[in-house]
């Protein structure tokens, strides 16, 4: 018996205010270059044991996720937005400038690690000194290409809102960020208006987004019998009425007549139609 968990997730109309609720501010946006300015809200400062014992600490900042690639190795947490661009590499920050630094001299807590317990897995903390000791400063900000959404392409902007100095054996919180990033290539000439007003509202530079537009990949409404994309496999096309996380599992695609082996799990592809990324 296997389960197939693939979850679409719709995010709210609202995520553009909310990031922007975040500290996060658009100072200048024209289609050839945008500025960000960003101010961590530390909200607490958590003290977390780890396993042997020892005392480690962990900001919390608002909507700023832990990440790291390694368990055991020193967190930082990251906020990331949306941003729409040119093309998949027409843009690039040219500047990033950290206008102050608090550091809180102690340990950052490290990423926790997964121990099974018979049917469960707990997570633990345990520090990696190796990690500790190597551990190299992340760069304030860096964006990179993430995809279509809505006919637009769209890039994402990390901005680290705390990192661990092992050097010094400090946490590192950034006052203020200023990014500017630039924008190259010629605008499409598709349509310049923004068809919908929910996907203008996930990316901070919504404005410029509709000098962007991009001509639609052929939809699968508009499959014709000269078409062979859907003449080989099994295809399903599963309707979504509401914004929410939904999940696909085995049962509800037996409930479409497919039943798949474990070794066929990874085939499995999901396809959007004019929707926003799926997760």
């Amino acid at each position: 018996l296997f389960l197939i968990s693939l979850f679409v997730l719709i995010v709210s109309a609202d995520v553009y205010a909310q990031v922007r609720n975040n500290g996060m501010e658009v100072i200048k946006s024209t289609p050839t270059e945008i500025v960000i300015s960003y101010t961590p809200l530390l909200q607490a400062l958590d003290t977390l044991t780890t396993t042997d014992g020892g005392i480690t600490y962990l900001p919390r900042i608002q909507n700023a996720s832990v990440r790291s690639r390694r368990f055991g190795a020193p967190s930082f947490l990251e906020i990331i937005a949306p941003l729409a661009v040119p093309s998949p590499t027409g843009f690039s920050i040219t500047s990033i400038q950290a206008l102050g630094v608090k550091r809180i001299y102690q340990r950052i807590a490290p990423i926790a690690t997964p121990y099974r317990d018979g049917e469960f897995y707990e997570a633990k903390l345990v520090i990696n000194p190796a990690l500790y000791h190597i551990a190299a400063l992340q760069e304030w900000a860096s964006v990179q290409y993430s995809g279509i959404a809505r006919n637009r392409h769209i890039a994402d902007l990390s901005i680290v809102a705390t990192r661990y100095d092992a050097a010094a054996q400090a946490i590192e919180i950034p006052t203020k960020i200023i990014i500017t990033l630039r924008m190259t290539g010629a605008p499409s000439t598709g349509t310049t208006a923004v068809k919908n007003e929910y996907a203008a509202l996930q990316v901070l530079n919504a404005e410029q987004a509709k000098n962007w537009s991009i001509e639609p990949i052929k939809s699968l409404a508009k499959v014709t019998g000269e078409d062979k994309i859907l003449s080989t496999g099994k295809w399903v096309r599963i309707g979504i009425e509401s914004e929410g996380v939904y999940k696909i599992d085995a049962g509800m695609l037996a409930s479409y007549g497919i039943t798949l082996s474990p070794s066929e799990v990874s085939t499995i592809k999901i396809f959007g139609q004019g929707g926003m990324p799926l997760s």
